[in-house]
């Protein structure tokens, strides 16, 4: 079922100037009376498509007591798309349009809206009681004065806790409230939106970048117009325009139409909306085909989805571990929640469904921009909290320390379970440019800070917990070498009590670190995870087992632990590396371990400080200021300059290389648009797609069709 809101339906009288009598007065012939406006429209393009729907008037004065009467006489014609009719206790506004009998075009003069009393809303809202989570609701008009804030608000809120499926045409007004309820589809124009942004939109650019910026801000689709084009970008990523000489007549209530009542027969959310595009150029038997086109200028993310750990997740949620034993799709999901600011209260425990809530607090949406290389790992801890198996685990410690003159970034969580294991997790690397400049340390033969906090927090927990206690030990990238790291360094209580290490794609470590007895005590605990493009995971030496798997991924991005396949417990694996993973771990390591003391120290002190001169302290603000890079390089003493180019050169001169370097170029814009759509699903509240999307392959429809 669709509803249509009107809160101030127009009607418009239609006079026809027919000549000049001899007094030099106008002869008028006043035609019919109809209702105008965008509900109108729509409730017949709604009826015409044979989609079930109501229309809701409010309807005052005179003029709303001709709305009234106009729209009743066509119910009882067409005998079906019902009108339902509230009081709004003020006038409607009246419109006239007068057109010549020949010559210039029609002038409408418009009367002007009178504000709903809010008390005129209560039957409303008893009304909207009917309304469930599958049917469209459509606000087709903008406001135009009629409704206050509040009210506006008000309304919002009480459909948005009853669909999910709200479109809503906005003015610059009115969109800030719009995106508070996630809107299914916000309509608007270039002039809105820049008002709203508060800047001139001005090209196609401006338009596409308005669109995502109102999506990241809570829309599921942004519906724009600009000059003879309309711009779509669907849930899913698509990009669509419109154009004609002129675009038709109402194409915001043809678009409208035509979407709401595709998705209510059920059709797909993107091909609806392409569709809806489409519609604006076609002939759609009321108005004449425009000229012009229908264009994708980007394809929608590909809708096959892998099984990975989030799955693993939801298929076990109802699954206590008394009943399946921790396993290591369990570990890796507990590595994976080390990246959100998971809070412990001073003395107090939290279970993870407590530890989101918490978080929830802190980011209403659910949204935090993690930089540019950590995928959103929320959608999994919403996954986790609303599970019987995750939810009740509970989060005994957690320690973090981010340190830019000590040069650390550091932070463990202590799961304890309802059987009595305890996991620990320390966190990889984050977007701070600090904890970047404390793994390249890892090049130097001597523990970097963040390690030497790992075996003191492990021995810490070895000297808290019972003799009969089961700990187990993870992390992903640097918080997988800190992991076997910690077991290693963590002493004989530790040692005792250790029942796994699991190194999820993390640096290994010097030959020396291998030959102790140390190592030797819990070498058969440590297990060593990684794709089978693996470039992280097999730096430096490796000397413990290593597990194999699949990742649906390209280049360094197979780094990402939710690109790994899963099936049934555990991970696919596969026989072997990639040739490619041999070939460039080969390299960086001969490069690496030829350079000198000194040389490392040069190189690395030298990189940062050129990094840090940028004004950044995290990779998103690198990104942003990276144009300050060449010229900063220049500034550097010269044997900085040359340390860093002969490196530079290094690597590039080899051509296995360059290949792992153009392979993640390649996928770098469809792991963007991954991340695009993971940030929308998240701020949308479609938390379903968002758990989708982490398994979801970057690769578009057609990669090549960037513009059509």
């Amino acid at each position: 079922m669709i509803y249509i809101m009107a809160f101030s339906p127009r009607l418009r009288l239609n006079a026809r100037v027919t000549g000049r009598s001899a007094a030099a007065r106008s002869d008028v012939e006043w035609n019919n009376a109809v209702v105008s406006g965008a509900a109108e429209e729509i409730r017949m393009r709604v009826k015409k498509a044979g989609t079930a729907a109501e229309s809701v008037f409010f309807a005052g004065g005179a003029t709303g007591a001709r709305v009234k009467e106009i729209l009743s006489s066509v119910q009882n014609a067409e005998s079906g798309a019902p009108c339902v009719f509230f009081n709004r206790m003020s006038a409607n506004p009246l419109d006239v349009q007068v057109k010549p009998e020949s010559g210039s075009s029609a002038t409408v003069l418009r009367g002007n809206v009178l504000p709903v009393p809010g008390a005129a809303l209560v039957p409303l809202y008893a009304y909207m009681r009917k309304i469930s989570g599958g049917d469209v609701v459509i606000f087709p008009e903008t406001n135009d004065g009629a409704l206050s804030d509040a009210d506006i608000s008000h309304i919002f809120s009480s459909v948005a806790s009853l669909s999910d499926k709200i479109l809503v045409r906005s003015d610059a007004l009115t969109i800030k409230t719009a995106l508070k309820y996630s809107p299914y589809c916000l309509i608007t124009d270039a002039a809105a939106a820049g008002a709203y942004f508060g800047k001139r939109i001005a090209s196609e650019k401006d338009v596409l970048q308005s669109m995502t910026l109102l999506q990241k801000r809570g829309a599921q689709s942004v519906i724009i117009f600009s000059g003879n084009r309309m711009y779509a970008t669907g849930d899913m990523g698509g990009i669509y325009r419109a154009e004609a000489n002129p675009l038709p007549e109402g194409a915001e209530n043809i678009a409208t139409a035509t979407f709401a009542s595709l998705i209510s027969a059920g059709d797909d959310f993107e091909n609806a909306l392409r569709k809806a595009v489409v519609s604006v150029t076609e002939e759609n038997g009321i108005k004449k085909p425009s000229s012009g086109g229908f264009s994708v200028l980007r394809e929608p993310i590909k809708a096959r989805v892998i099984r990975n750990v989030a799955h693993y997740v939801r298929e076990n949620a109802g699954v206590t571990f008394r009943k399946k034993p921790l396993g290591i799709l369990d570990i890796a999901v507990f590595s994976q929640l080390t990246m959100l600011d998971l809070e412990k209260l001073p003395g107090k425990t939290l279970t993870i469904a407590e530890a989101r809530d918490k978080y929830l607090e802190k980011n209403p949406d659910g949204y935090v921009d993690l930089g540019v290389i950590a995928p959103q790992t929320y959608p999994l801890l919403s996954l986790c909290a609303d599970s019987r198996r995750y939810g009740g685990v509970k989060i005994v410690d957690r320690s973090s320390l981010i340190d830019d003159e000590k040069v650390v970034q550091f932070t463990a969580i202590t799961f304890l379970l309802p059987t009595g294991e305890y996991c620990v997790a320390f966190n990889g690397t984050d977007d701070s440019i600090v904890g970047w400049k404390e793994d390249f340390y890892l090049l130097y033969d001597k523990p970097i800070e963040s390690q030497r906090c790992a075996a003191k927090y492990l021995a810490r927990l070895a000297d808290e917990v019972g003799d009969g206690a089961e700990i187990y030990v993870t992390g992903h990238s640097k918080g997988g070498n800190l992991a076997v790291y910690g077991a290693v360094e963590g002493g004989e209580k530790l040692a005792a009590r250790l029942a796994g290490v699991y190194n999820f794609d993390g640096p290994g470590f010097t030959e020396k670190f291998y030959k102790t007895e140390r190592f030797a005590a819990v070498k058969e605990k440590i297990v060593s995870v990684i794709p089978q493009l693996s470039v992280v995971g097999r730096l430096f030496n490796h000397e413990e087992r290593v597990m194999i798997v699949k990742s649906c991924f390209a280049g360094v991005y197979q780094h990402d632990l939710f690109s790994w396949e899963t099936e049934g417990d555990g991970f696919v694996t596969v026989p072997k590396l990639d040739e490619l993973s041999d070939k460039v771990q080969a390299k960086v390591n001969e490069i690496m371990f030829t350079l000198s003391e000194r040389q490392r120290k040069v190189f690395v002190d030298g990189l940062f400080s050129l990094l840090y001169s940028t004004d950044s302290f995290t990779l998103t603000q690198l990104m942003k200021n990276r144009g300050k890079l060449f010229g900063n390089f220049f500034r550097c003493d010269a044997e900085t300059r040359r340390v860093l180019l002969s490196m530079t050169m290094k690597l590039l001169s080899d051509r296995y290389v360059r290949e792992m370097i153009f392979v993640s170029l390649r996928e770098a814009k469809k792991m963007q648009a991954k991340k695009e759509f993971e940030e929308r699903s998240i701020v949308s509240g479609k938390i379903d797609n968002a758990i989708e999307s982490i398994g979801i392959p970057a690769g578009r429809e057609n990669p090549d069709s960037a513009r059509k």
